[in-house]
C-alpha cells in the first residue's frame, strides 16, 4: 500500500510519547526534513500531490501552522535549514519553480533536474524570498541536504551528472 500522508510529531523528552502531531498533505505527501528555531517554532519541508508540489510550513510549538507555501514543483524533494536571519530550503526541481508570489522570476530548469537554493523569511502567513538561485546543466543535479553556517553561509550536499557550477568553479 502506498504511504499517503505526511506527518510531524513533537515527542516528550522524558517518555518519548507524542505531545502533539500534525498530519497534512494533499494527495500522496511526504515530509522530508524539519529544523527547530530557538523560539520553539519548527520549519517543516516536504512534498505533496505525489511530488507535484513542495511545502514549507512554519509551525508553533503545538504544531499549528503559522506560515506556509505550497508552490508547484515537479520532482521536488526539499530539505530545510535555519540561517542567521531566515530559513533556507534546497532540493531538485524540473520545469519551473516559483517559491513566492511577487518574488523574483520563476526558476527554469536547464533540462533534467536542477538544484535550487532559496533563503526565505516568514511574512504575513507565507514566506518572502530573500535570495533564490538554481544550479545545473542539461543533466540531472539534486540537492539532498542543507545546513546553515555560523557566518550566515550555507552548506549544500547532493549528487549530479554532467557539470555542476555553484558559482565558484565547476565540479566535474
Amino acid at each position: 500500500a502506498a504511504v499517503a500522508r505526511a506527518f510531524v510529531a513533537r515527542l516528550d523528552p522524558a517518555t518519548g510519547d507524542g505531545l502533539a502531531s500534525l498530519a497534512a498533505g494533499a494527495g500522496v505527501a511526504r515530509g522530508t526534513s524539519i529544523v527547530t528555531a530557538p523560539s520553539g517554532n519548527a520549519y517543516w519541508a516536504g512534498n505533496e500531490q505525489g511530488g507535484a508540489r513542495l511545502f514549507l510550513r512554519r509551525l508553533d510549538p503545538d504544531l499549528a501552522v503559522i506560515n506556509e507555501i505550497t508552490p508547484a514543483c515537479s520532482s521536488c524533494d526539499p530539505r530545510v535549514a535555519r540561517t542567521l536571519s531566515a530559513v533556507a530550503i534546497t532540493g531538485g526541481f524540473q520545469g519551473s519553480l516559483d517559491l513566492a508570489v511577487g518574488g523574483p522570476a520563476p526558476l527554469i530548469a536547464n533540462g533534467g533536474a536542477d538544484v535550487f537554493v532559496a533563503s526565505l523569511a516568514p511574512h504575513a502567513g507565507a514566506f518572502t524570498e530573500q535570495k533564490t538561485k538554481k544550479f545545473g546543466d542539461g543533466a540531472t543535479q539534486i540537492a539532498a541536504g542543507i545546513a546553515g553556517g555560523a557566518n550566515g553561509g550555507l552548506f549544500v550536499v547532493g549528487a549530479f551528472d554532467g557539470t555542476l557550477s555553484m558559482g565558484g568553479g565547476k565540479t566535474k
